[in-house]
């Protein structure tokens, strides 16, 4: 597809101008056409050839061409009469060895023609220029996720008190931007102004700030992030195992008290009583391992049982003791 057709399907779709109600949104139409196309120099006045060749100034002619007929596409047919009906424009040309001066007439060009159509169709409202300036001096931002959405909204009321005449430098509204802020974004402020003055303050980079710190926190708080970050992190501690063989098989893997082999050998009227069994029947009442002589009594099945006197070393064993392992 060529260059040519493409520009005729994006006219095709541009906005139609049709009086004040719709300018500013033809201008940034046509505008943004022009500048993809190349040929925005026509608008601007700065559609001048490189050299003075042939081919240099053939596509300075190429390019006013081309924005010519794009504004005469994108306008009604009243407007189109009226850029019709404008008067010739005139040009002077000193000649400095007669020390005279040519004048010719013209067809007045994509520049004067925008100019024409700038002059008659922008709206000028000083009431809400002042609004919208009071907007963004009073603009509080909220942290819930929608600060992209916010900026692009304080950007469009600075273009609106542009186009009334109250401009704003770059770093003016940058620095506006940054009192904006939550509080939980306060600390953006301080780091770019710890290394930079005021003055060097630009819209993209504290844009760019804000919203490189909104998504990291975004991704802080994402579940599914934190499950990505945690995966092969044990929540508990892994149970330590026994170390070396068993003392009553000699095999490895478990304790000597659970060995399968000790309990296939043991006879049921010698079985040992379980734990359960010993943490009900024993009453904690005396310390581990201490020496005692002389007449003691044991709570047997709950039944209170005086043992002979004797001198030994008797164990005394709490449900803790029991339970533990070896």
């Amino acid at each position: 597809m060529s260059f040519s057709t493409d520009l005729t399907t994006i006219a095709g779709n541009t906005i139609i101008l049709t009086g004040k109600s719709n300018y500013q949104r033809w201008t940034w139409s046509v505008e943004g056409t022009a500048r993809m196309g190349l040929f925005w120099s026509a608008y601007d006045g700065t559609n001048t050839p490189a050299d003075t060749t042939a081919a240099q100034q053939e596509a300075c002619t190429q390019r006013e061409m081309k924005a010519l007929g794009l504004i005469m596409k994108t306008v009604d047919s009243n407007i189109a009469l009226e850029i019709q009906s404008m008067p010739d424009a005139t040009d002077s040309v000193l000649d400095a060895k007669n020390n005279t001066t040519t004048t010719t007439k013209r067809r007045p060009n994509t520049k004067e023609i925008w100019d024409h159509l700038k002059s008659r169709y922008q709206k000028v409202d000083p009431v809400s220029s002042l609004y919208d300036y009071r907007q963004l001096l009073r603009a509080v931002l909220i942290d819930d996720g929608t600060l992209e959405a916010q900026l692009n909204q304080l950007i469009q009321i600075r273009s609106r008190c542009a186009l009334n005449g109250l401009k704003l430098e770059d770093h003016q509204f940058a620095a506006i931007i940054l009192i904006s802020l939550p509080e939980t974004y306060s600390h953006i402020a301080d780091s770019l102004l710890a290394t930079s003055k005021i003055e060097d303050l630009t819209v993209e980079g504290v844009q760019a700030k804000i919203l490189e710190t909104e998504v990291r926190r975004k991704g802080e708080t994402d579940p599914a992030a934190n499950m990505i970050r945690n995966a092969g992190r044990s929540s508990t501690p892994k149970k330590k195992g026994p170390k070396g063989a068993c003392y009553n098989c000699g095999k490895v893997g478990h304790w000597a008290n659970r060995c399968p082999t000790k309990k296939s050998n043991d006879s049921p009227a010698a079985a040992s009583p379980s734990k359960k069994d010993l943490g009900q029947d024993v009453k904690a009442w005396g310390k581990k391992n201490k020496p005692v002589t002389g007449v003691g009594t044991v709570a047997v099945n709950n039944v209170e049982v005086t043992s002979p006197e004797f001198e030994s070393t008797i164990f005394f064993y709490d449900r803790a003791d029991i339970t533990a392992e070896p």
